[in-house]
């Protein structure tokens, strides 16, 4: 059996029903897919800068990853995660761009 993790969908003020649910697994799988892109542009690039700002990411990465197991609710670990991809993929199409900012696109 699959574990899940419930997000309520909110709309305006009111909830709506039923949950939509997401598959730990799935969330996981996406994390992890995300770590390595990220440790493999650390491990080719020369810039320094570089490096750092993937190691940033890394490390958020990684807490993304304790909090899920460590069970916190699906909507805080989606929210993250797509603020993560955000920069994730910044970061990727242009690495040195993204170092030398202050951390954001």
């Amino acid at each position: 059996m699959t574990s899940t993790a419930a997000l309520r969908v909110r709309v305006g003020r009111d909830t709506v029903s039923p949950d939509i649910v997401f598959p730990v697994e799935q969330l996981e799988a996406r994390i992890r897919f995300l770590k390595n892109r990220v440790a493999w542009l650390a491990y080719r690039s020369r810039d320094s800068r570089v490096v750092r700002a993937a190691s940033d990411l890394l490390v958020r990465l990684t807490d993304l990853l304790e909090d899920l197991e460590e069970g916190v609710p699906a909507s805080e670990l989606l929210h993250s995660l797509r603020l993560l991809e955000e920069d994730v993929r910044s970061l990727l199409r242009s690495p040195e761009s993204y170092a030398s900012s202050d951390g954001s696109p």
